[in-house]
């Protein structure tokens, strides 16, 4: 956790400009981008109900677990691009694309 000179976390300093936004009526949706190499329960509870982009399956070897038994009503948009543009094996691009989506699907249940 990146932290800033006051003592707060990168990401809180992140969540207090998106609640100012939010009650300050501007227009347009926040959201924020948390790695998956970097998430885990601690972090994703101190989150707000955002909408997440999430990179870092794949290649980059993020595990879905961290992202188990999340109860988020906003979107989660896991990303993965490498794994699926250059995965190690004789599968094609559709084959892993599905074989992620069963993963990503199956890890939010």
């Amino acid at each position: 956790r990146q932290k800033l000179a006051d003592g707060r976390a990168v990401f809180d300093l992140v969540q207090d400009l998106l609640r100012r936004a939010e009650e300050e009526g501007l227009p347009g949706t926040g959201g924020l981008v948390v790695g998956l190499t970097n998430a885990d329960e601690d972090i994703l509870s101190e989150i707000a109900d955002v909408p997440l982009l999430i990179p870092g399956l794949g290649a980059q070897g993020g595990d879905l677990a961290a992202l188990s038994g999340q109860q988020r009503a906003a979107p989660i948009l896991i990303n993965v691009s490498r794994g699926l543009m250059y995965g190690e094996d004789e599968k094609g691009f559709g084959d892993r694309a599905a074989e992620f989506a069963g993963r990503i699907a199956e890890s939010l249940e």
